[in-house]
């Protein structure tokens, strides 16, 4: 479990990557090319592009130019080709509302600290999320959202393809937490890998105009692709969204008459497999030590014995150094936090649970912030239109719950992942696509 970037074991040959960047290019150049409309084609692009440059961290995480990194210098291009190209009405919308109280704390702490530049990294990733988001929510409200659901599958392709790769060729990273396999086809780490595959499913459930072949077939497919990653952080997470689709296909199948009946027992059954799961596997068997001891307090670090250290990876003990690290400063600290990547001062480890990172780096009003977004994004979701309600809110759900024990607001693909979640969040409450429709019949 550690928060540094650095390129670790596991990484594909050259002829692999190369074999994989060559394939991911031609069913990225067919997706772009069936697409209908602009924003379209760059939230696939920028999705893709992504995927493509965290494939290569020996190349692109190395400084390029002006301290940047060629991850850097590729999420400034984007960010600035989605700014660019989205319309002026379309910037300012309930995305923008509920991040900017989030941007600004992270600029007053980072002013306060004496560390401005320090916010340009954090504040980039945000701006990442926004403009994919955007033009989803402008495709939405121009009606091209059942031909970009689609064709937005096989932006994922480069996961699905290296990690393919990594897996035929036997090239694994071992895990953080207990040393065993985790193929993400030489990706720098299985956090941001499965947050990513995760957003596979989002899209695959979410998407409009999708089959239900289609759907089962992208969803399995990221599932499939967590647990060969090995991250079972974001095994739980998607529990909510994949629960929903599970039991809303199988009620879809019955007369209405049984529906309720159907969803007694699937509901049943979801809670016995999940049990289940949770007892009979290694991997799993501190979760309810990790409930039992965040309902009687964190505590202080030194309340932790030595088991208790090791409940979920560390990360409960990690999260009280955290806090009480925080707690033992002066007011101005309890405020505003410590400033933008201040942990790696103090800590090696980043913290693994996005409250508890915003509360150390951006303080009270950090934590605020990020509630606020949150909040927003259930709220938005319930005021949603006819039953995409349901499973917008289940997505969230699920997001929220991989915030608890990652961190994917700190890495790009775990933003993207949010990002498919809020454009189809401020769509279905803004109804773009009905007013489209309403101006075509005129």
């Amino acid at each position: 479990m550690n928060g540094r970037i650095e390129v670790v074991s596991g990484s594909l040959p050259l002829f692999a990557q190369l074999l994989g960047l060559l394939l991911s290019s031609i069913v990225a150049f067919v997706a772009l090319r069936r697409c209908q409309d602009w924003s379209s084609k760059f939230v696939i692009f920028a999705i893709w592009f992504r995927f493509i440059l965290s494939a290569f961290p020996s190349v692109t995480y190395q400084t390029v130019a002006a301290g940047l990194s060629g991850n850097a210098l590729g999420s400034i291009f984007i960010v600035a080709l989605g700014l660019f190209t989205a319309r002026r009405k379309i910037i300012f919308n309930v995305i923008a509302l509920a991040i900017a109280p989030y941007l600004i704390s992270i600029i007053v702490s980072s002013s306060i600290n004496h560390n401005l530049m320090g916010s340009v990294d954090t504040i980039l990733k945000t701006l990442y999320f926004f403009v994919i988001a955007t033009h989803i929510f402008n495709i939405f409200r121009n009606g091209y959202h059942k031909n970009f659901s689609f064709w937005a599958l096989f932006a994922f392709c480069p996961l699905i393809i290296f990690q393919a790769l990594s897996v035929v060729l036997g090239s694994y990273k071992q895990t953080e937490a207990d040393g065993s396999a985790s193929y993400i086809g030489g990706y720098n780490h299985e956090a941001a890998f499965s947050s990513a595959l995760v957003g596979l499913v989002m899209l695959s459930v979410l998407g409009q105009g999708l089959s239900t072949r289609t759907r089962w077939a992208g969803m399995t497919t990221g599932v499939v692709g967590i647990f060969i990653a090995n991250y079972r952080t974001a095994i739980i997470a998607a529990g909510p969204i994949i629960v929903y689709f599970v039991l809303s296909e199988a009620i879809r199948q019955f007369p209405r008459h049984l529906k309720a009946f159907v969803l007694l027992v699937s509901a049943l059954f979801a809670i016995t497999a999940a049990v289940g799961i949770s007892v009979s596997t290694d991997r799993l068997d501190d979760l309810p030590k990790a409930i039992e001891r965040v309902a009687n307090g964190l505590g202080r670090p030194e309340s932790f014995t030595f088991s208790d250290r090791r409940i979920l990876s560390g990360r409960l003990y990690l999260w009280s150094k955290y806090i009480d690290e925080w707690q033992q400063s002066d007011n101005i600290r309890h405020l505003v936090g410590f400033g933008p990547d201040s942990y790696q001062q103090k800590f090696t480890i980043y913290a693994h649970n996005t409250f508890v990172h915003n509360l150390y780096e951006y303080g009270i009003f950090g934590l605020v912030a990020v509630i606020f977004m949150f909040a927003c994004g259930f709220i938005v979701s319930i005021l949603g239109s006819g039953e995409n309600r349901i499973k917008i809110v289940f997505a969230q759900l699920s997001f929220l719950v991989l915030n608890m024990s990652t961190m994917p607001l700190w890495q790009i693909e775990g933003l993207i992942t949010w990002a498919i979640i809020w454009g189809w969040s401020a769509s279905f409450y803004a109804g773009p696509a009905r007013r489209h429709q309403s101006r075509s019949q005129r």
